[in-house]
């Protein structure tokens, strides 16, 4: 980005929150993410004898249930454990910095030392520890603590990932060397190079083809090696480092891609698939297949573990991003009579057909341009806020300005065939396109007025950021005033809703606003932390909106129900959105200069009810299990699956039940959502300190029957019972 770029001045919504303090993301779809108590860099995680997944931390050794309960152990008493694997004896071997360490389910811990710096570790054939050392070494330790070390042939390998081969021995991947090493358990190494020089070999897996799956780190690849020594590359999309796989229970392998932030899947065909995480620059690090046929992975970079269910649809991300030349800080979009996308930027008009091919026009010609709408007339219409005018340009190139009173912000057509617009000088303006100009003043004093819509009345409606209010002036320039029930909403954006209601961004608030022309508010709570600074009536019968620090677009669907599509390149900054010429939602993104594309969801079906003898699908009070005990703890969530018991099919959408809280420790909440959706605001049973309460409610599930329950009380923990009475398919 060019310092020119650099140097152009914020819309005043932009710098008024700069400072917004910002929350974790929550799930989405397939992929669930647990956080840990502190950012403490997990490492390598694997399947533990008793069904939860244990994984390394920077001093410690961490449990997680497939249901997302974790726990921590041997808290302060390991030293940088990194590898893990289950043993043969049904505990938990991992390397530290000079020693293998080893841990029972039930926290007895025992150190082996083994000076050579251990890396990874595996199970051998013969019922040994076999493991990587820094110090150009492979290590074996059997359950009795004996230790063998065999110098590898090649110095300054750096050998990381092991793992046992289909041929009895042990193959091992050399960073340094670009080379796949292989151990008999007699201790004979044969050494096989990589084609792509450079290429860091890392991670090592055992394929359900009888070869061995390595990543790549530094190619950007995941190659394949057969037992004859045999190599194949393939690449994937983007440049990344891969530093773990593992085979999957589908019958592919899995990896993690650190640097592009994704899931990727590869069959052994070498058929290649991505998911993006939720959280952006999470470092996915290692992977492993849990005891519920998942995949679960750490995340190093955001202390956190995810869950990536199999057969369900990846979480959904945006198509396409756009860079636009010079990096010029895309403001607001509009969709232009000639059925291309236009855009205002820092000192220019961008153009982007459908295709993705951009263009500029009127470079240097505009001053700070901020809204941008098509008028009555086939032109485009600008807010130019840094020249206190009105622009209008031809799709050929034709400018025109008309100069108005204040730093115009907003702009729209209006019904009567003017153009509406809402000015920094706390003005209303009105422009008809012969160039006559009507200003109207907003009765709130200082009110920051920005975005502006037609509504469905006949009137225009638009935001005052500052008052916290949103307005309505009719055609002939009578306003009232409606405020926003939540104080310090700071209602940027507005658009009118096929439900024939208008629709606000709150982004002071983190909430999506329905309004009725009578004034009446409905706000839904976005599930992050985030400044949404516009919204647009979508193809879809639903609204779209930008989420500028939770790096999302967003949909939320006429009922309330939200949807957020990821944007693969981080802290994007998405701010203008709009629907496009071509069915699909297309938005800017101000931080990276770039254009963005959303292809909107295919319509969901209608659904059938059927009833159950009613039956208990759940009880926290039983034995330990993932429907079972430990009790819900205060403040974290934990993830149930629900359909095919209790005559429940698998594909059950959502269910009929009646929900019971027993022996809470303190008054609270519980919340139900499908594994996949989005908390809202709204609370499944409330219930008091030491009070037994039943609910009756529907409950939606994911698209593996599993539903995520949160426990919102300030402490301690409470027992939840669910019993089934009906479903929806």
């Amino acid at each position: 980005m060019d310092g020119r770029a650099r140097s152009a001045r914020l819309p005043a919504v932009l710098v008024a929150f700069a400072g917004l303090a910002l929350a974790a993301a929550l799930p989405a779809q397939a992929i669930l993410e647990f956080p840990l108590s502190a950012s403490r860099l997990p490492n390598q995680i694997t399947p533990g004898p008793d069904g939860a997944l244990w994984f390394t931390e920077v001093d410690r050794i961490g449990r997680i249930t497939t249901g997302g309960v974790i726990a921590e152990l041997a808290v302060g008493a390991v030293s940088n454990p990194q590898g893990i694997v289950l043993g043969p004896d049904g505990a938990l071997w991992f390397t530290e910095s000079a020693a293998i360490g080893r841990l029972t389910t039930a926290g007895a811990l025992t150190h082996f030392p083994a000076p050579g710096a251990p890396q990874q570790l595996a199970v051998g054939p013969d019922g040994a520890l076999w493991f990587t050392e820094a110090s150009n070494k492979i290590g074996r330790l059997t359950t009795a603590g004996e230790l063998t070390e065999t110098p590898i042939l090649s110095a300054n390998s750096s050998p990381a990932g092991i793992a046992a081969g289909p041929d009895g021995a042990l193959w091992f991947a050399e960073v340094g060397t670009n080379r796949i090493g292989r151990i008999t358990t007699a201790g004979v190494v044969t050494e096989f190079p990589t084609p792509t020089g450079a290429s860091g070999p890392f991670g090592i897996a055992a394929g359900p083809d009888g070869a061995l799956w390595f990543t790549e780190s530094n190619a950007g690849a995941i190659g394949r090696i057969t037992t004859a020594g045999v190599v194949t590359e393939f690449s994937l999309p983007a440049t990344t480092r891969t530093f773990d796989i593992a085979a999957g229970p589908d019958g592919a392998l899995w990896f993690t891609e650190f640097d592009a932030n994704r899931i990727g899947r590869i069959t052994t065909a070498g058929a290649i698939s991505e998911a993006l995480v939720p959280t952006a620059d999470a470092g996915a690090y290692a992977i492993a297949t849990g005891a519920d046929g998942n995949l679960w992975f750490t995340e190093f970079l955001t202390g956190k573990v995810g869950r990536y269910a199999i057969g369900e649809g990846p979480p959904p991300e945006v198509d396409r991003e756009f860079p636009l030349a010079g990096g010029a800080l895309p403001y607001f979009i509009t969709a232009g009579s000639d059925g291309a996308l236009w855009f205002a930027e820092a000192d220019r008009i961008g153009r982007a057909t459908t295709a993705g091919a951009t263009t500029s026009w009127a470079v240097g010609a505009v001053s700070g341009p901020h809204g941008i709408a098509s008028g009555p007339d086939g032109a485009l219409w600008i807010a130019e806020s840094g020249g206190t005018r009105i622009g209008r340009l031809t799709t050929a190139g034709a400018l025109t300005h008309f100069p108005v009173s204040g730093g115009p912000e907003g702009i729209t057509t209006g019904p009567d065939g003017a153009l509406w617009f809402t000015e920094t000088s706390n003005k209303v303006g009105r422009l008809t396109t012969a160039g006559v100009l009507t200003e109207f003043p907003i009765p709130t004093a200082n009110s920051m007025p920005q975005a502006i819509a037609a509504g469905p009345d006949g009137a225009l409606w638009f935001t005052e950021n500052s008052a916290n209010k949103v307005g309505r002036v009719t055609t002939s320039g009578a306003i009232t005033e409606f405020p926003v029930p939540t104080p310090a909403a700071a209602p940027t954006g507005i658009a009118a809703g096929p439900d024939g209601n208008l629709w606000v961004a709150e982004s002071g608030a983190s909430r999506i606003a329905r309004l009725t022309p009578s004034g009446e508010f409905t706000e839904f709570l976005l599930p992050a932390t985030t400044r949404s600074f516009a919204i647009a009536p979508g193809p879809d019968g639903a609204l779209w909106f930008t989420e500028f620090d939770a790096n999302r677009i967003g949909r939320i669907s006429t009922s309330g129900a939200v949807t957020e599509f990821l944007i693969p390149t981080a802290d994007s900054g998405p701010l203008g959105i709009v629907a496009g010429p071509d069915g699909n939602v297309w938005f800017t993104e101000f931080k990276i200069a770039a254009i963005g594309r959303v292809v909107p969801p295919p319509p969901v079906s209608g659904s059938s009810f059927s009833t159950v003898t009613p039956c208990r699908l759940l009880d926290t009070r039983g034995p330990s299990g993932p429907d079972g005990s430990p009790a819900l703890v205060a403040n974290t969530d934990r993830l149930f699956t629900l359909a095919g018991r209790c005559g429940v099919p698998s594909d059950a959408r959502s269910l009929a039940v009646n929900v019971t809280v027993t022996s809470p420790t303190a008054a609270g909440t519980l919340s139900f959502r499908a594994a996949g959706a989005v908390f809202t605001n709204a609370t499944t049973i409330s219930y008091g300190a030491g009070q037994t309460r039943a609910n009756n409610a529907f409950v939606a599930l994911g698209s593996a029957g599993d539903v995520l329950v949160r426990c919102a009380q300030p402490s301690g923990t409470v027992n939840l019972v669910v019993d089934v009475s009906g479903w929806f398919r």
